[in-house]
C-alpha cells in the first residue's frame, strides 16, 4: 500500500485544505486490526515524516489527520491517523442541496417566517437602522458597507428591532 503524506497549516474545520510537500511512502502495512476511519500504519522508520501532519490513502479513498509517529521494534514506525471527513467528503458536501426550515436572521434581516417564534408572521414588521460607528469618543455617520470598517479603531453598532402587534 502507498500512503501520500502532506503538510497543512489549515485548521481542522477547514474543508478544502491546502496540502503541501507531498511525500509518497510505499510498502506501508495497516496495523492489525485496521479501522478505516482511524487506521494505524506500520512502515520503515523515516525521520522526515515527523513534520508531516496529514495523509491520503488511495486504497481507502480518504484523507486523514496524522498523529506524531511512534517507534516500533525492527527499525519500524507506527503512524496513527484519524479521518478528516470534511476533506474526504468535500465534493459531496459542496453538492448538497438543503432547505431552510428555521431563520435566526443573524447579521441580516430575513423574510423567512420562523414558526417556532411566538409571533404572527402576518403582523411582523422588520426595520433595520443603518450602521453607525464610533471612533474614539465621537460617532461618525452611516456606513454603506460595514465590512469596510477598521475594527482596530472603529466600533460598529447595529440595532435591529422586531415589532409585533399581538391581536386577540
Amino acid at each position: 500500500m502507498t500512503v501520500d503524506f502532506y503538510k497543512t497549516t489549515d485548521a481542522p474545520n477547514v474543508a478544502d485544505k491546502t496540502l503541501t510537500d507531498k511525500k509518497s511512502v510505499e510498502h506501508v502495512k495497516p496495523f492489525n486490526p485496521c479501522n478505516i476511519d482511524e487506521p494505524a500504519f506500520l512502515m520503515d522508520y523515516d525521520s522526515t515524516l515527523n513534520s508531516y501532519n496529514y495523509c491520503y490513502v488511495s486504497e481507502f479513498g480518504k484523507y486523514y489527520f496524522v498523529s506524531p509517529p511512534t517507534l516500533e521494534t525492527g527499525h519500524k514506525m507506527r503512524v496513527n491517523c484519524t479521518c478528516d471527513v470534511l476533506k474526504t467528503y468535500y465534493n459531496d458536501i459542496c453538492n448538497c442541496v438543503g432547505m431552510i426550515t428555521r431563520s435566526e436572521s443573524v447579521g441580516a434581516p430575513s423574510e423567512i417566517p420562523d414558526s417556532q417564534l411566538p409571533v404572527n408572521p402576518n403582523n411582523v414588521e422588520l426595520k433595520t437602522i443603518p450602521f453607525r460607528y464610533k471612533t474614539g469618543n465621537s460617532f461618525r455617520g452611516n456606513i454603506a458597507n460595514p465590512f469596510d470598517l477598521d475594527f482596530t479603531t472603529d466600533t460598529p453598532y447595529l440595532l435591529q428591532i422586531r415589532g409585533v402587534e399581538v391581536s386577540e
